[in-house]
């Protein structure tokens, strides 16, 4: 084991590497409920072998390409704001930790356009392009917490995506390391603007202090372990669907979570709205005295509101990505012919599977 972070050590610097307990520990989890709950509850949460922190892309080449020579399974973490098991290290894993990778590299004024490292904080670019009076239009409720980088990878949507659309309508171009250590860049073209959409649909522009008031005060939520300590487990899922079959979605979804033993709290509301279709962002809760009993009422909470949605042809995802919770159900989205495809695309670009093993494709 020494011997990985030595060769990680000679790659990119002896300072990049980390392996000693806390910083390992520090890694465990980003903010999936399930993992502060097994750790709140005393049980074992693994931690992953060795913390790397890349200042470069080409650190992070270096990396990966070591991770390929050695099969070694390697884990990206930006900032650790996820909610869907994305994160889930293993003693023989490399952890790559994002977070020193945070350099706004370029504003363009002229052309609208920004570029940033994948690790940089969502708030720190939005700040970044306010100071030249411009916005990147991405508002995530994660955005003080996420990372740019995040917000590519889990193919993330805003607050105000009915104006802006969702990341991938924001992104001019990607730049990606590929499990091979091949760097790629691959390019897409700008959205139309929605003010003139507007003004045409005779909508009017509304109080502007009421989204400030509320992206203040947004945030001021509980802390997981504030919740279980008070008898609580509860969670947020997000999933999509046509305006045809929305409404049993949402009726078989709180039918079904007002069954789950335990549970207090089952509603949901729409935060994104398309012209085809709209999400719904469900919020569930239940309480009990014992806290062995959390766990499992979480996973049937997220079952119910999966399988209410898959029944009705629903999208089983919406803006917080798939990870271990979504997996399963992910052949409803895509079919068992595009889920097999997804395995052929996994396997052409990582044949050895060292890529956050375990997080996106369904189990065969």
């Amino acid at each position: 084991m020494s011997s990985i972070a030595e060769a990680l050590a000679s790659a990119i610097g002896a300072d990049r590497v980390a392996s000693d307990a806390d910083a390992l520990n520090a890694r465990r989890y980003d903010q999936w409920a399930v993992k502060h709950l097994r750790d709140w509850r005393g049980e074992a949460v693994p931690a992953p072998g060795w913390v790397v922190r890349p200042q470069s892309v080409e650190d992070v080449q270096k990396v990966v390409h070591l991770a390929a020579e050695k099969r070694i399974p390697l884990i990206p973490f930006g900032l650790g704001s996820g909610v869907c098991g994305g994160i889930e290290p293993t003693p023989d894993a490399i952890l790559l930790d994002m977070s020193a990778m945070n350099r706004v590299r370029y504003i363009d004024s002229d052309d609208l356009l920004a570029s940033f490292d994948a690790g940089l904080g969502g708030m720190e670019a939005e700040e970044a392009v306010a100071a030249h009076g411009l916005t990147i239009g991405h508002w995530p409720q994660s955005i003080a917490i996420s990372s740019v980088g995040g917000w590519v990878a889990t193919r993330a949507s805003g607050q105000f995506s009915t104006a802006y659309g969702n990341i991938e309508d924001i992104i001019h171009s990607i730049e990606a390391v590929l499990p091979n250590g091949e760097l790629v860049t691959l390019g897409k073209a700008v959205r139309a603007a929605m003010h003139e959409i507007c003004a045409s649909a005779g909508l009017e522009t509304g109080d502007p202090m009421a989204a400030k008031q509320w992206i203040e005060k947004r945030n001021h939520v509980p802390s997981w372990r504030d919740m279980f300590e008070r008898g609580y487990v509860a969670d947020t899922v997000e999933i999509s669907g046509r305006w045809s079959e929305i409404g049993a979605i949402y009726d078989d979804s709180i039918a079904a979570l007002n069954q789950i033993p335990g549970v207090i709290n089952a509603s949901a509301h729409s935060s994104h709205v398309y012209r085809s279709g709209i999400n719904l962002y469900f919020s569930f809760a239940a309480t009990f005295e014992d806290s062995a009993k959390m766990e499992p009422a979480y996973f049937a909470g997220w079952r119910a509101i999966m399988e209410a949605t898959a029944k009705h042809g629903g999208g089983v995802a919406h803006h917080h990505g798939a990870g271990r919770l979504r997996k399963p159900y992910l052949h409803h989205d895509l079919g068992e012919s595009g889920v097999a495809l997804l395995r052929r695309v996994k396997q052409a670009l990582d044949p050895e599977g060292i890529m956050n093993p375990g997080n996106l494709i369904p189990d065969a």
